[in-house]
């Protein structure tokens, strides 16, 4: 049953008769309500959907970032579908069935802000990362030493993940990362990317696989 909203001529949540309402990004949508084909699915139809299985699990744990990094995708789409939509197109490989996510092509930010260059992750012991990086220094609205590094790890082994939002300023030029000690001897994959104070952000950068000691 639908709910009705500010009287009879407004919009609606919910299921009534054939339509179907919900509220999304500030204004009511009202579709119809979608027939279930008896058709069965083609192999296209199969592959596409193990696809989007594959990145929306992935995305799901990391929304945080994803809610900063494509929060200037949001016109039409969520910050968490933009980023689907980005990783469903760049960042699976794999032939049918046996689909998985390229991770040095995987975007948790996609933005205008220059990026850092040369940069490293070293495994320390005590389950510990640390990340270096070096800046132009030439400071522009694109590109100051206020900017705020974001970090994502993860372990494919344990399937868990790190996610730092305000890790380190660009102008420090490295930041050292305790992981969950049960982390090691896994290998894990390192992202990073870049957030002015105003919310421009770059492109998210893929550090390198290393393996935790």
């Amino acid at each position: 049953m639908g709910t009705q909203f500010k009287g009879p001529f407004s919009g609606f949540s919910g299921k009534t008769g054939g339509l179907v309402g919900r509220y999304v990004k500030g204004q009511f949508v009202i579709t119809s309500r979608p027939i279930p084909s008896k058709k069965p699915p083609t192999q296209k139809q199969l592959d596409q959907r193990s696809k989007f299985a594959l990145i929306v699990n992935f995305c799901s744990y990391i929304g945080d970032l994803l809610d900063i990094g494509f929060a200037a995708h949001t016109m039409k789409l969520s910050a968490m579908n933009a980023a689907i939509a980005y990783n469903l197109d760049h960042a699976i490989t794999g032939v049918s069935p046996l689909f998985s996510i390229d991770y040095p092509h995987f975007s948790y930010s996609r933005g205008k802000l220059y990026g850092v260059s040369d940069v490293e992750v070293e495994a320390l012991a005590g389950a510990k990362l640390k990340f270096t990086w070096t800046v132009s220094q030439n400071t522009t609205k694109l590109n100051k030493p206020t900017d705020q590094l974001s970090i994502l790890v993860y372990n494919p082994t344990k399937q868990q993940y790190v996610v730092l939002t305000q890790a380190a300023l660009r102008s420090t030029l490295t930041f050292t990362l305790q992981l969950p000690a049960n982390f090691a001897p896994d290998d894990v994959y390192c992202f990073l990317a870049l957030a002015s104070v105003t919310g421009v952000v770059s492109n998210s950068q893929y550090a390198g696989s290393v393996a935790v000691i």
